[in-house]
Formats: C-alpha cells, sequence, structure tokens
C-alpha cells in the first residue's frame, strides 16, 4: 500500500509544533520581567518572584498550551481506561486529509 502513514514522522511534526509556539520564551521573558520589576521595588521581593513564578510558571503553561495550542495541533490524550480526555477526536477521513495536506 503506498499510501501507508509515516508514524515517527507525524510523532515529530506534532512534537516540534507544540514547541514551536513559542509560550515557554514568552512565559520566560514575563519572569524576567517580574524579576526585574520586583528588584526595582527592593532586592527582598526577588525571593517572592521566584518562589511564584515557580510555583505558578508550569500551571499557567500548561493551562495555557491546554487552551491555545493543542486545540490548535489536534492533541488527544488517552487515559489507561481507554477514554479521551483531551477533546474528541476526528474521524479517519479528517485524519487522512489533514496528512494529506502535510505531506503536499
Amino acid at each position: 500500500m503506498p499510501d501507508q502513514l509515516d508514524l515517527s514522522k507525524l510523532e515529530q511534526q506534532a512534537r516540534s509544533a507544540g514547541h514551536g509556539d513559542g509560550l515557554t520564551e514568552l512565559y520566560a521573558a514575563g519572569v524576567f520581567l517580574v524579576f526585574s520589576l520586583s528588584w526595582l521595588a527592593g532586592p527582598e521581593f526577588v525571593g517572592i518572584a521566584a518562589a511564584a513564578a515557580v510555583f505558578f510558571f508550569p500551571k499557567l503553561l500548561a493551562r495555557t498550551k491546554e487552551r491555545v495550542t493543542y486545540p490548535r495541533i489536534g492533541y488527544s490524550a488517552d487515559t489507561p481506561g481507554g477514554s479521551n480526555t483531551g477533546g474528541e477526536c476526528c474521524s479517519s477521513s479528517e485524519q487522512q486529509s489533514w496528512y494529506r495536506s502535510v505531506r503536499s
């Protein structure tokens, strides 16, 4: 069958699409901005800003990726029980048409 899917290539494209959104860099710039502003307020506030960044940064980044990035790349997570928790999965004809558009 000449029209077989190359799953490793699709996986690589999905992984690069998930990291190619630039959200991590934007949030890192925001953290540096918060550090700079906290230093202007007083050096004792830098520790508070660092603690807040460590606590909130991963959660904020994950939530933003769930709401913005994953719907755009078609992310779908399956639980061990088999129920789909990452959103509605598209039909196989939609997947095939997407794959044909990516290949060309």
